[in-house]
């Protein structure tokens, strides 16, 4: 029965997201635009689980819980700028590098064991199994150029360059 099965085995889950953007945009002169980007993306989880001591897992139940949380900034930075020479021969140029930086973190614990249905927490085992924990950090960098021409807006080309770093 799914439905004895859940309420022997309940379990809840929390989640929690932000996302966030914001600019600085400037134009000292015409036809010259330098912007700055910023972003931000995170979150923290939480998942709880248990097997109570009782049906199926009679004297046996579980308990574990898990929590992750991770994050990471965005940084571009770009100048573009953007001129006619005569009346037939546009150009964009563009220049920018972008930083992205970012970081995880997790740890988890569990137990079996449990034989009050009162008292199913971690703390009630009688079996400690090893936690669980894990980090990372990476780092991108990026330049990038982009050089646009078009001739009386009928011939178009485009050359891109990029270059990637990480750690």
């Amino acid at each position: 029965n799914t439905l004895y099965l859940q309420e022997i085995q309940p379990s809840s889950a929390n989640y929690i997201r932000v996302n966030g953007n914001t600019y600085q945009e400037i134009n000292p002169i015409k036809g010259l635009t330098i912007r700055a980007q910023q972003a931000l993306e995170g979150y923290d989880y939480r998942n709880s689980y248990k097997a109570l001591p009782t049906g199926p897992f009679a004297g046996a139940g579980t308990a574990s819980e898990d929590f992750s949380r991770y994050h990471q900034f965005t940084f571009t930075n770009t100048a573009e700028y953007k001129f006619a020479v005569a009346e037939d021969h546009n150009f964009v140029l563009l220049a920018g590098q972008e930083a992205i930086l970012s970081q995880s973190s997790a740890f988890g614990a569990d137990v079996e064991g449990i034989t009050d249905m009162r008292q199913s927490y971690l703390s009630s085992g009688t079996k400690y199994n090893a936690p669980s924990y894990g980090e990372s950090e990476t780092t991108y960098n990026s330049y990038f150029a982009r050089v646009s021409y078009d001739f009386g807006s009928k011939y178009f080309l485009d050359a891109s360059f990029r270059r990637d770093g990480s750690s």
